[in-house]
């Protein structure tokens, strides 16, 4: 089978070798992408016209080997003309404009690229319209992004709704701290454009919700590029962050190859107030350090047999070390407390923890009738596995001068293996285009945890818990979609058809629980363009959230919280999303948006007393009602000043079972960033952002604000950018959170190590083979005369 494909890959190959396709891309003198630049090309018998897109490129299939014509015209640049060669299946050419500044009555005409754009209910951000976007890695590139929230544990939400990650069509399968230290390893400025797409469309996953795709910098012509980068961070602890990066393009094959390193430490400080059977309360003082080193390494390659042929293959490979140490006590012995039976102990805790994990991705993509039809195969598996041994002593103290040690080691490892196939159709009908697919996603989730007494030697005492738990899911999808531009409308009516079977099983304890869920899933958008600056959506979608495969274990364990058990629920159904948008956009530069939610089976926390009075916490499904709304602004007052303001309003409410919740309170959050280009390549940046006090009935969170200063030097010769960064300048981001049912006593105030210092340095470096030949007259009878000649 492998032969046949050679063989027909080579012969497509060789059949696509009598056309070129010429790939341009055109840009002003600092390299910044223009977009809507007319594209002229003239040959013997042939001519044709055509406009670069958002991202400055455009694409024309000359007809046969020879000598062109090729011109780039735009209102407010200086034209510019040049000769290319047609002698390969492939050739790439990059056309510098030069910009012209025409002077009537003191008002003067340039050509200039938005920072943020409309695109089929899409924001499409450019960072190169914003001066400090690319200074460091990718968590805090997003912090810039309209719409975008983010907080320091790992919440990365669009709009309220949980955000999905992908970074050239590949999905990150992370979420919470894992995907915030995953995108600050991974360096900010390969990055050409960012997509928020707050309504995906019918290709994209049911379980996604919301999308961030970033798109790669891609080399333009055959050569090569390295970026190599590094960001030394100081908080309480000293971290490291280093990347590398090499971009390679060689006629018809281009790729990446490159490694991400991280060693480093963070602290942790939490105060819990709990409350201890009934009449008496603790005060946790609990202290951690979070060790992590890890590497990733990964290999993206791509091959165009052809035209309308392209095969790409995405590999990735993991490893990570993890090493958290807790200390905590819940106050002084003292003699009152010791009469009154309280239990008063001293808390340790070291875990250590391995993972190992796999990605790979392949996508075949076939183009054919004139691109009228298309056909892309996708075909993705990860594999993921984790250790995590944590020995935990707890010393109670029992009189003045006695206290009684309890020791004991948690194991729990876990392995998780993904197979996912995906297969789109697509094909122009009705005046728009259709798309037609299928989907196969396979999840299987295996635990054998224990939880074992030892001695003060560290030798095995007994087996106190143990928890053999298997987690296996298969869903399976039709999806259709339909989508067309009417006038000033742009339409898109999807539906997907999907049956999800998920099966749980706690063998030792022989409990199972067994869902087989079939739903239909609607979706639309209508975008109106009112004018050249309004534009206006509406849209309405049906999604559905999956639980962590940690939420689900049934076994009881401790976690990080010395005062309140983790205890899992294999129960929890998957979330069903109803969500209704309405969004305005005035130029790029202020847009709004307001929508509601209907959360069924809403996935959340809660904290409950056991039989004995003692506190644990889990995830379970709620009913919940979200409404909301955002405000976005991008201005220029002045060229050597960029102002970015975000701001969103949000209202939630909810009800869980029997437990009667206090009344809610909306949440106003902000952030205000302040970009300032000084001279000789000197930015200064000042950006704060505060969150309100909210409540959902269930649990209030206190207001907290960060204050972070910034400050970059580009030199521009030698490639290198330096950046540095001080972050929470006042120390006041601090997360405070408590109980509000059940006449519960819960309470905590959690610093997370937000004040930090980072340096980071980024330096790019390679060549290019084919440059630009700049002309100031278009299309010029010398120009044309030369064609001929030659």
């Amino acid at each position: 089978m492998k032969i046949k494909f050679l063989v027909l890959a080579l012969c497509l190959t060789f059949s696509g070798v009598a056309q070129t396709r010429l790939n341009i891309y055109t840009t002003d003198k600092d390299s910044k992408k223009l977009q809507n630049i007319t594209i002229r090309i003239k040959g013997e018998h042939f001519t044709h016209e055509i406009k670069s897109d958002e991202t400055g490129n455009a694409e024309i299939f000359l007809p046969k080997s020879g000598k062109y014509l090729l011109s780039a015209i735009s209102v407010g640049f200086n034209n510019t003309d040049t000769i290319v060669l047609a002698s390969q299946p492939e050739q790439s050419i990059e056309m510098k404009l030069s910009k012209i500044n025409i002077n009537i009555d003191t008002v003067s005409i340039v050509g200039t690229k938005r920072f943020m754009q409309i695109k089929k209910g899409s924001i499409i951000i450019d960072p190169e319209n914003n001066p400090m976007m690319n200074s460091s890695n990718l968590w805090e590139m997003l912090k810039q992004v309209p719409t975008v929230q983010t907080t320091e544990s790992g919440m990365l939400t669009v709009r309220t709704q949980v955000a999905t990650v992908y970074i050239d069509g590949r999905r990150v399968y992370m979420g919470g701290s894992e995907l915030m230290e995953y995108l600050r390893s991974t360096p900010s400025n390969d990055v050409d454009r960012i997509e928020v797409i707050a309504n995906p469309n019918s290709t994209f996953p049911s379980d996604v919700a919301t999308v961030i795709n970033i798109k790669s910098k891609k080399l333009k012509t055959d050569g090569y590029r390295a970026t190599v980068g590094n960001s030394l961070i100081k908080a309480r602890y000293f971290s490291n962050i280093a990347s590398a990066r090499v971009d390679f393009k060689k006629y018809l094959f281009s790729g990446q190859i490159g490694s991400n390193f991280e060693d480093g430490k963070k602290y942790e400080k939490s105060d819990i107030t709990t409350q201890y059977k009934d009449d008496m309360i603790w005060d946790v003082m609990q202290n951690s350090d979070n060790k992590t080193k890890g590497q990733k390494y990964y290999l993206n390659l791509g091959y165009d047999i052809n035209k309308n042929n392209k095969l790409t293959l995405y590999s990735e490979l993991k490893f990570n070390k993890n090493g958290l140490a807790i200390n905590s006590d819940n106050g002084d012995p003292s003699a009152d407390r010791l009469l009154a039976g309280d239990s008063i102990f001293i808390f340790k805790s070291m875990g250590n923890g391995k993972n190992r994990s796999f990605f790979v991705q392949g996508t075949y993509d076939l183009s054919w009738d004139t691109t009228n039809q298309s056909l892309k195969i996708q075909l993705e598996y990860g594999r993921n596995r984790n250790k995590l041994l944590n020995s935990r002593s707890i010393n109670t103290v029992i009189s003045d001068n006695k206290a009684k040690e309890s020791l004991y080691q948690d194991s729990l490892p876990n392995g998780l293996n993904t197979f996912v196939a995906n297969t789109t159709y697509s094909k122009k009908i009705l005046g728009g285009n259709m798309i037609t697919g299928v989907r196969l996603f396979y999840n299987s989730l295996t635990n054998e945890s224990k939880t074992t007494e030892l001695n003060r030697n560290s030798a095995f005492v007994a087996d106190l818990s143990k928890s053999s738990f298997k987690y296996t899911e298969h869903t399976y999808t039709l999806y259709s979609e339909w989508e067309a531009e009417l006038n000033k409308f742009y339409y898109r009516v999807g539906i997907k058809l999907e049956n999800n079977r998920i099966q749980s099983n706690e063998r030792l304890k022989n409990l199972q629980t067994k869902i087989n869920w079939f739903n239909i899933l609607p979706s639309l958008l209508i975008q109106w363009d009112l004018n050249e600056k309004n534009v206006w959506n509406l849209s309405y979608k049906n999604t559905f959230t999956r639980p962590d495969y940690y939420q689900l274990n049934p076994f009881e364990r401790f976690t990080d919280n010395s005062a309140v058990n983790f205890k899992g629920n294999q129960n929890i159904k998957p979330q069903n999303n109803h969500t209704i948008d309405v969004s305005w956009t005035n130029n790029g530069v202020l847009s709004a948006s307001v929508g509601g939610q209907y959360l069924k089976n809403f996935i959340s926390t809660i904290i409950l007393a056991n039989e004995n009075g003692n506190l644990y916490q889990q995830f379970d499904n709620f009913t919940a009602y979200i409404y909301y709304g955002n405000v976005n602004l991008n201005l220029s007052p002045k060229k050597w000043w960029r102002l970015l303001g975000t701001g969103n309003i949000t209202y939630a409410y909810g009800d869980y079972r029997n437990v009667k919740r206090k009344s809610s309170s909306p949440l106003f959050d902000c952030r205000i960033t302040n970009s300032f280009i000084i001279k000789n390549g000197w930015v200064f940046q000042i950006a704060q952002t505060y969150y309100s006090s909210m409540s959902d009935g269930y649990f209030k969170s206190e207001s907290y604000n960060n204050t972070s200063l910034a400050l970059q030097k580009k030199f521009t010769k030698p490639g290198i950018t330096i950046t540095g960064t001080f972050s929470d300048l006042f120390r006041n981001e601090i997360d405070r959170t408590s109980v509000l049912y059940n006449s519960l006593i819960y309470r905590t105030r959690k610093y997370n190590d937000t004040r930090f210092f980072r340096l980071s340095v980024s330096w790019n470096l390679g060549m290019q083979k084919i440059k630009t030949a700049e002309r100031k007259e278009s299309e010029s009878e010398d120009a044309i005369n030369r064609l001929k000649q030659k």
